[in-house]
């Protein structure tokens, strides 16, 4: 599930996408993969065009949805696959390991549920999330 628009045309307010408007398509259409994302900060994590010669320069680094997660959104939703194929953890111990850092993190039909900010954030803001989050995915596992 992707959900594309033109944040400078939404009229609702932010909290309510966030808390309200993304958990209801999550729960409706029970996605493998769910985001809100900035288009243009995803399109340039898949690479880069060439406008001269026509060509796309793929970034090396870049993970398809399917197989991993390359970019943590403001909004995401991981069902418990993808959790495992991407961070080796189950739902559950993402919630454990994040819950204090975001704004909601919880348990969501077979997934995680994965609001980092409930707030509009910029571009630069949206590029930190991985580096805030993506350490804690990779702690050794808590024995309790």
């Amino acid at each position: 599930l992707t959900i594309e628009f033109y944040p400078n045309k939404v009229q609702e307010p932010w909290r309510y996408l966030m808390e309200t408007v993304f958990p209801t398509y999550i729960k409706a259409m029970r996605p493998y993969l769910g985001k809100m994302y900035d288009v243009d900060l995803a399109t340039a994590d898949m690479g880069t065009p060439n406008f001269d010669t026509g060509e796309f320069y793929e970034n090396p680094d870049y993970v398809q949805s399917r197989k991993g997660i390359y970019r943590i959104w403001p909004a995401n939703y991981w069902d418990s696959d993808l959790c495992r194929r991407a961070f080796n953890l189950t739902p559950e111990e993402i919630v454990k390991r994040v819950k204090d850092q975001v704004a909601t993190c919880e348990v969501f039909e077979h997934g995680v549920l994965l609001i980092y900010s409930n707030e509009q954030m910029s571009i630069e803001e949206i590029l930190n999330i991985n580096s805030v989050l993506i350490p804690l995915f990779k702690s050794p596992r808590s024995s309790d």
